[in-house]
């Protein structure tokens, strides 16, 4: 969940724990409307929040503001509602057309199993993993894989099939080459026939992946990560098993591209998402150091 006292201080504004929108060292209107507009595409989210945070500007613009102001003020929160609800149209279609993102692992004992997030994929993947050399990995058990579902199993040429035998096409009288298998002359035992054929899944990260035309707030702090911030970054991915050349150059390269892979993917919510799977990264950091410490000292 976004933090929005952040988010709106980041911006320009200020919020009270009890709702109230104030201002913080405006020097004009146009100043105050640009941080509305900052702190509205900051929190731009398919959730009822946004909706709820917008109607406080609403509602409490006139308290906070000077009379001029506040007019103003108010119909930049109504522009900034209706804007809002255009986002979420949009999202809808967009949630509509293109299915999200699967993610599955499978192994021996716990066959398949799909996950909504990839995150959610690694750290199952990693448990199984886990379980596995706890009971010692026993030859039967081949491997554990994981990845993205990218077809799935459709019905295809559904037909519909007379009653009896003698009506079907294929019938010679004594035999008929739709029910053969079933051994059912003369009457079929079923209504329709069919075939099943893998379809392939339109990916929802591809889907929403290409490389806007403009610099959005997210690409440029990202875009404008120092080497010094993407060092530690690097050495993380690298101690969790990433291969990055030790070079300043390749290891700022690695990290701001999977930056940018986050905003692409994550929007607004890239930097939550990618502290979680930094933390994933470092669990398993962890997990294997410990696991090495016990096989030494047995």
């Amino acid at each position: 969940m976004i933090d929005i006292t952040k988010v709106a201080r980041d911006a320009g504004l200020t919020v009270v724990l009890d709702g109230k929108i104030g201002t913080q060292e405006y020097q004009s209107v146009s100043g105050s409307l640009a941080a509305l507009q900052r702190f509205a595409d900051g929190y731009y989210k398919p959730t009822g929040d946004a909706a709820k945070t917008v109607e406080k500007l609403l509602n409490r613009a006139a308290l906070q503001f000077e009379d001029e102001d506040a007019a103003i003020m108010r119909e930049a929160a109504r522009m900034l509602q209706r804007d809002h609800y255009v986002h979420l149209a949009h999202a809808a279609r967009a949630s509509a057309s293109t299915p999200p993102t699967r993610y599955f692992v499978y192994d021996n004992d716990g066959g398949y199993e799909e996950f909504a997030t990839d995150a959610e994929r690694a750290a199952h993947h990693h448990d199984a993993i886990q379980t596995y050399l706890d009971d010692g990995w026993s030859e039967e058990v081949k491997s554990v894989v994981s990845g993205t579902v990218t077809h799935k199993t459709v019905q295809t040429n559904l037909e519909q099939q007379p009653a009896r035998c003698q009506e079907h096409a294929d019938a010679d009288g004594e035999h008929c080459e739709a029910c053969d298998a079933w051994n059912e002359w003369p009457d079929h035992s079923f209504d329709t026939t069919c075939s099943y054929e893998a379809e392939p899944i339109a990916s929802g990260d591809a889907a929403a992946a290409p490389f806007p035309d403009e610099l959005t707030p997210e690409l440029r702090e990202v875009l404008g990560w120092p080497n010094f911030k993407c060092g530690p970054v690097a050495h993380v991915m690298v101690a969790a098993g990433a291969v990055i050349k030790p070079k300043a150059e390749d290891e700022q390269a690695v990290v701001l591209h999977w930056l940018v892979k986050l905003v692409l993917k994550h929007g607004a919510d890239w930097w939550t998402i990618g502290r979680d799977e930094l933390r994933e990264m470092q669990q398993r950091i962890k997990q294997a150091a410990a696991g090495g410490d016990h096989a030494t000292a047995e």
